[in-house]
């Protein structure tokens, strides 16, 4: 059983200091799980450990076999609005794409099916 908030496979430093946001967090994905859905915002200033901390919500989400996807939004002047969601979607459903065409030759981008901004996803 991996104990979560000592380690990561990205980062081998101890998780100290956000047990309390840790805890809270877990329980909006249980309360999703149980499907009451969430949307959970981590804001802040640069360097206060939000990357890590949903870093160690997705390790603890793969163990109740929750699919997490992750997109960042660095800002920059006339960045596209729906950037995070285009880097979260981009890859998982790029895969989806290959897996259910595996003899399609061609290699699609998350341009291919973004290219009008963010598209209806079933």
């Amino acid at each position: 059983m991996q104990k979560f908030g000592t380690t990561s496979h990205l980062m081998q430093s101890r998780f100290v200091g956000r047990e309390l946001e840790f805890e809270e967090i877990k329980g909006h994905l249980a309360e999703s799980i149980n499907g009451h859905g969430r949307l959970v915002f981590i804001t802040g200033e640069a360097g206060i450990g939000k990357t890590r901390l949903i870093t160690e919500l997705k390790e603890y989400a793969n163990t109740q076999n929750v699919l997490s996807l992750m997109g960042q939004c660095l800002y920059h002047e006339n960045a596209d609005p729906y950037l995070p969601f285009i880097d979260a979607f981009g890859d998982f459903i790029i895969d989806r794409h290959s897996a259910a065409n595996p003899k399609n030759k061609d290699n699609p981008t998350s341009e291919d099916f973004f290219s009008m901004g963010l598209v209806g996803i079933s």
